[in-house]
């Protein structure tokens, strides 16, 4: 998986924008993007709901474009409970709906949340779950809470004690923004996530906070 998360706080991306995005990445040789913009309430806040039908058509056209995979991130953990079969069935009826546009990656995302004691079992167990639900053409990665540093952490191993080896589970790096990611910090990540090898998210840019890199 080589490509880009529109991932960011801030004003989404056109889908004129995307589309261009797009282009210059299969260009590059990239393979996918990911939609998963933190300021689209749909996709955060009110994340129950559905999308409407002219957003429904924006990722139908992306897909139709054929330059990348697409996928979409769903971001639920702000008001989810993960163990409810109604949220849980609120989750795979937004999840379906996009999948009915030839969506083909699904992004859970459950980052950027306040800790809680069992959390990472709670947020593994809900990973089991729908990767086991969808279609196995559909293809799951997860964001965990901890998605930095490369210690192993209680969170972590409750986590991937739950998570199907197949299901990558994202990392940052060291820190949230780094001036470089060695093979050693990958390495040592993987040993802290039960040696599976971690799914890179480069945050860089990122504007959600101060915009420094450690020395």
């Amino acid at each position: 998986m080589k490509g880009i998360i529109e991932g960011f706080y801030g004003t989404p991306w056109t889908w004129e924008e995307r589309r261009l995005v797009g282009e210059a990445l299969a260009d590059a040789g990239m393979d996918t993007y990911v939609y998963a913009p933190k300021d689209d309430p749909l996709h955060r806040e009110r994340w129950r709901e559905p999308y409407p039908e002219q957003e429904l058509a924006g990722f139908a056209a992306l897909v139709e474009e054929g330059a990348l995979r697409v996928g979409v991130g769903i971001s639920p953990g702000l008001s989810i409970d993960p163990e409810s079969a109604e949220d849980r069935s609120q989750l795979l009826g937004k999840v379906r709906q996009l999948i009915g546009t030839g969506v083909s990656l699904i992004g859970l995302l459950l980052d950027d949340l306040d800790p809680a004691p069992g959390l990472g079992a709670r947020h593994g167990a809900l990973t089991a779950w729908l990767h086991d639900a969808l279609d196995p053409e559909v293809e799951l990665f997860v964001v965990p809470l901890h998605y930095t540093g490369t210690e192993p952490a209680p969170y972590l191993d409750e986590l991937v004690a739950e998570v199907p080896p197949q299901v990558p589970i994202g990392w940052t790096g060291s820190y949230v923004v780094n001036r470089t990611i060695t093979a050693e910090d990958a390495r040592a990540r993987t040993a802290a996530t039960g040696g599976r090898a971690p799914l890179l998210w480069d945050n860089t840019p990122v504007n959600d906070a101060i915009m420094a890199m450690p020395a």
